[in-house]
């Protein structure tokens, strides 16, 4: 385990990891910024302009695509440089490998989540609004549904990426994120329950209210129930070259 921890710290370390991560934190900014400034053409100010932010940002399904794009790529760079197969030749099993890469996922939405978080932090100085206001003022329940939002786009992200000709995902991820938001325009009115049971809007439905409704819960369970298995099995199967 000391192995994989210094393996990943050098990941961490290394330009292919955090310049990603601050164009990330560019763009967060510049969609924070928006938001300060709608929310403040409002006459909102102090503790009323952080907390409309925060709402936002933790209600924005926006935010959860831009992890994804960013979480497959890593994963990819990741099975492509035979980061994994080295872990298998250092010795530890390939259920321990599954393990590893769920606590990545888990690791990696905290980590987003604070890059979300010193976005805000940093835009709402422009607008008088300081970090520990923008703290007090966020909503705890949308965190967590935040959270889970994040935790189950980055299960699909893995996923995704052991497809082969992974490195090409990108557009076709893109593609279906804008057709399943057409298709769902289409069932709105005559079909409202059965959008709830789409991969995608299943995730982006934890976001948005303030408290978790059990649908959402166990439909969004379900899909990374499935998508976990379906990784553990090619975890367990797959030549990790």
């Amino acid at each position: 385990m000391t192995t994989i921890f210094r393996n990943e710290l050098n990941f961490i370390k290394g330009k292919r990891f955090y310049l990603p991560l601050f164009n990330l934190l560019i763009v967060l900014g510049i969609l924070s910024l928006l938001n300060y400034y709608l929310a403040s053409n409002d006459m909102l100010e102090g503790k009323d302009l952080a907390r409309q932010v925060s709402t936002q940002m933790l209600s924005s399904s926006i935010v959860g695509l831009f992890f994804m794009i960013w979480l497959l790529q890593h994963y990819v760079h990741l099975f492509r440089c035979g980061y994994y197969s080295m872990l298998l030749s250092f010795g530890i099993n390939r259920h321990q490998l599954f393990c590893y890469l769920i606590l990545q996922i888990t690791l990696y939405s905290l980590l987003f989540s604070m890059i979300s978080f010193t976005a805000c932090s940093v835009s709402g100085l422009f607008f008088t609004v300081w970090p520990w206001q923008l703290f007090m003022a966020s909503d705890y329940n949308l965190i967590i549904s935040m959270q889970l939002m994040l935790f189950g786009l980055g299960t699909f992200a893995a996923l995704l990426s052991t497809i082969r000709w992974n490195h090409l995902l990108v557009l076709p991820l893109l593609f279906y994120w804008l057709l399943e938001r057409w298709m769902l325009s289409l069932l709105r009115k005559e079909h409202e329950q059965l959008i709830n049971y789409f991969p995608l809007k299943s995730f982006t439905n934890l976001v948005g209210s303030e408290i978790l409704d059990l649908q959402q819960m166990l439909i969004s369970t379900l899909y990374i129930c499935i998508a976990s298995v379906v990784l553990y099995r090619i975890i367990k199967l797959k030549a990790l070259i």
